[in-house]
Formats: structure tokens, C-alpha cells, sequence
């Protein structure tokens, strides 16, 4: 095998299976079914990630995490984040091109704000909008292995954080 180093977050070694997850491509149209069956579509696939997103609150000891999440379900409730939507979805664009688009252009704008935290609340907006448009493209993620094992990804959010099982990952590398 290999060996990859990395700068350290914390002190100490591991030693493991390199288990890769790389960003999730989304195929889509731009174009939508219908404003009905596209609208129906997003709604569904928000639906989910705010049960899921109330099941990792709940799961959760951590206060920070808990509060990373809130977060994340306000962002999916922000009325204008879902006008923008809906004007697209008015426009015939199907909910994926119409999500992806508001999302990323949010994403963006906060990222360039001058305070660091908010700023930094652009990783957050995109962590919540890959996890929805994975919904509405039936995406689904890579299970990992059984052994304990090393996480390779170019970006780790939040909800990639909370999901991991620590008994399970040794080690993770971005």
C-alpha cells in the first residue's frame, strides 16, 4: 500500500484500510417534470434531511454539534433561500438545478463576508445542500467498512463529523 502524510489535528498515530470518499457528482436537469411534481420533489427531499439532521440533534452529546445542526435545520427553513427556489421552480428549472443553484449562490455570497464565522457558515450552507440535492437525486452514500479504518475526503463537514462511528475511524485525512 501506500503512505500518505498529512499535517496532524491532534498528536498520536493510525493505522488502518484508507476507506476514500470522494464529493458526490449530481446528474440532473435543468429543466423540470412540472412546477407540481418539481415542488413535490423538494419538499420530499427536505423533508428527509430535517428528519435526519433531528435524528443527529438527538444522537448527539456534544452541545456543539447539537447547535451546528440547529443551525442547519434554520437554514433550511431561511424564507429566502426557499423564494429564490420557488421563483426557479415558477421558471420550469427542476428542483436539483433550482437548489443547486440558490445554494451555491448563497454559499458564495457568504463566503466573502467580512466576519470568519460567518464566513465560515458557507461550508455549513453547502453541507446542507449536497445533503439535499442527494435526496432528490437518490444518491446515496458509501457505506463503510466493518474494520476500523481511515477516512480520506477532500472536505469533511458537520454531518460527515457526526455520522462517524469513533470505535470505527482511526484517523481522518483531507
Amino acid at each position: 500500500g501506500s503512505v500518505l502524510s498529512a499535517v496532524p489535528a491532534s498528536p498520536g498515530i493510525a493505522i488502518g484500510p484508507a476507506h476514500v470518499q470522494v464529493l458526490q457528482a449530481f446528474d440532473y436537469s435543468q429543466k423540470g417534470e412540472s412546477v407540481a411534481a418539481e415542488r413535490e420533489r423538494l419538499h420530499t427531499a427536505i423533508g428527509e434531511v430535517r428528519r435526519d439532521i433531528e435524528n443527529l440533534i438527538q444522537r448527539s452529546k456534544s452541545k456543539a454539534i447539537r447547535e451546528i445542526f440547529i443551525t442547519h435545520q434554520e437554514m433550511l427553513e431561511d424564507p429566502e433561500l426557499t423564494r429564490e427556489v420557488e421563483q426557479r421552480l415558477n421558471d420550469n428549472e427542476s428542483a436539483a438545478a433550482a437548489w443547486a443553484t440558490v445554494i451555491e449562490a448563497a454559499a458564495v455570497q457568504q463566503a466573502q463576508l467580512k466576519d470568519a464565522l460567518l464566513a465560515e457558515r458557507a461550508a455549513d450552507l453547502r453541507d446542507v445542500g449536497r445533503r439535499v440535492l442527494a435526496q432528490i437525486c437518490g444518491v446515496e452514500t458509501v457505506a463503510a467498512p466493518d474494520e476500523p479504518y481511515i477516512l480520506v475526503m477532500d472536505e469533511v463537514g458537520p454531518s460527515d463529523v457526526a455520522r462517524l462511528d469513533p470505535a470505527q475511524v482511526a484517523g481522518i485525512l483531507t
